[in-house]
């Protein structure tokens, strides 16, 4: 009841919802007035007649307003985000089935993320990884594309610190998941990270990724199959595209 009458006070004090509670204060007064024999049948009669028309404005008002809503445009500042969720991990985690993550050389996201990896291998959960081929054509311009840019041999050592993180996950963990890497000789467009994307409580985060620009500016959407279907449907097929057209990497080849 106190909760009440604070959303009341501070929406007199705003301005807000005055109509509703008008309409309140009409109906209120009626029903006492009416259960004290006050009013005559005509006047009652008269008064629910004025409150059922108030009641209608507002549901048209409220029909207006959400009709607006829906035509309007969303805003950019809503959909996008300025990087990943802070609790990823939690979310990795909640993983059912798999995780597959494409990214340039991945090596802070490996090392950050390697214990919860190994605790979903074990749990049977499937991690598929995508990388820049470190010996290839696009190693060059994931380089270039860093605000403060990297050679190629620097760039190629991020891509092998990463790959021997992952050596040393698979080499660490046995379990019924599976741990898989894979190469593109390009630069991937965005990155991504499904979660349990062939079910229907999956996610998947989208990275797009910027051209020399500070860290921390990569604009970062979210997509659920329930709300983006279509769109949550594109950037599935273009991982398993990326990844059919990838090259696969043996751990304890070397």
């Amino acid at each position: 009841m106190l909760r009440l009458f604070q959303i009341l006070i501070t929406n007199l004090r705003i301005k807000q919802n005055f109509d509703i509670y008008i309409t309140i204060s009409i109906g209120i007064s009626v029903g006492v007035l009416a259960a004290f024999g006050k009013l005559t049948d005509d006047k009652v009669l008269a008064a629910t007649l004025v409150t059922l028309n108030l009641i209608a404005i507002l549901f048209l008002g409220t029909r207006r307003m959400i009709a607006h809503l829906l035509e309007s445009p969303v805003s950019a500042e809503n959909f996008f985000q300025k990087s990943l969720p802070g609790n990823l991990d939690v979310i990795l985690l909640g993983a059912k089935e798999s995780i597959c993550i494409t990214g340039m050389s991945l090596k802070r996201t490996v090392v950050t993320y390697s214990s919860v990896f190994q605790e979903q291998l074990k749990r049977g959960c499937n991690v598929k990884i995508l990388l820049i081929k470190p010996e290839g054509h696009g190693i060059q311009l994931g380089g270039e594309r860093i605000s403060q840019v990297i050679n190629k041999t620097r760039h190629q050592e991020y891509v092998k610190d990463t790959v021997k993180t992952l050596e040393w996950i698979a080499n660490q963990t046995n379990g019924p998941g599976r741990l898989e890497l894979k190469f593109l000789d390009y630069v991937p467009p965005f990155g991504l990270f499904l979660i349990d994307h062939n079910r229907y409580a999956g996610q998947i985060y989208v990275e797009i990724y910027n051209w020399r620009m500070e860290v921390g500016s990569i604009p970062v959407f979210i997509l659920t199959p329930s709300k983006d279907r279509q769109w949550f449907s594109f950037f599935c097929e273009q991982f398993e595209t990326l990844w059919a057209n990838a090259e696969s990497y043996k751990f304890g080849a070397d």
